[in-house]
């Protein structure tokens, strides 16, 4: 009996962790699909990875300021930058800027999700960083995202890195493209150059 468990255990542990319901027989089938949701891993404090910078980091930067709102910040200088508005900016293909008179954390509707948010310094600013991810409502490919909110002078500021960036328009609706892990470390030393210039 004791041989047969030790066989048997590790099978157990292994289907367990792997996700096979094997030898119990197959998964329970549900009648509406629903999107597979990858989270970051591990959710460490943003600032604590700074110091491990990729070698996509070190691009050349340069300066983009927002005069009528008073901000900098840097960016590589591949980085096409679309001043949509002065309260709506795209740094490169995945980087949304944008600036509110409420806080993004009670957007209600269909907005994007908050799954988690903690407290953290950036660039010497109190922040909120809230992970999540944004559905297909709209058109968009869904995908997570991880986002800075900075109250500054009685407004809010939000700086969002997607997974593939808003204007993407091909995946499966199905799937949730998780964030890469180069790009939330470049995202990282991008925010560390914020600053506020009034």
């Amino acid at each position: 009996m004791k041989k047969l468990i030790r066989l048997l255990l590790p099978m157990l542990f292994f289907s367990l962790a792997c996700g096979v319901a094997w030898p119990f027989g197959p998964p329970a089938s549900s009648a509406t699909s629903a999107p597979t949701i990858i989270m970051i891993a591990p959710q460490a404090p943003i600032n604590t990875i700074v110091a491990t910078i990729s070698p996509t980091a070190k691009q050349v930067l340069v300066r983009y300021e927002n005069a009528h709102y008073g901000y900098a910040i840097s960016h590589p200088s591949s980085f096409a930058v679309n001043a949509v508005s002065d309260e709506y900016v795209e740094l490169g293909d995945k980087i949304v800027i944008s600036v509110y008179t409420q806080d993004p954390q009670t957007f209600a509707g269909d907005g994007p999700v908050v799954e988690s948010a903690s407290s953290e310094v950036v660039a010497g600013q109190q922040a909120r960083v809230m992970r999540g991810y944004i559905g297909a409502v709209g058109g968009y490919i869904p995908q997570q995202y991880i986002s800075y909110a900075i109250q500054y002078n009685g407004l809010y500021y939000r700086f969002t890195q997607y997974a593939l960036g808003l204007h993407a328009t091909e995946g499966d609706v199905t799937q949730i493209v998780p964030l890469n892990a180069e790009d939330v470390t470049l995202f990282v030393y991008i925010m560390n150059s914020l600053s506020f210039v009034k």
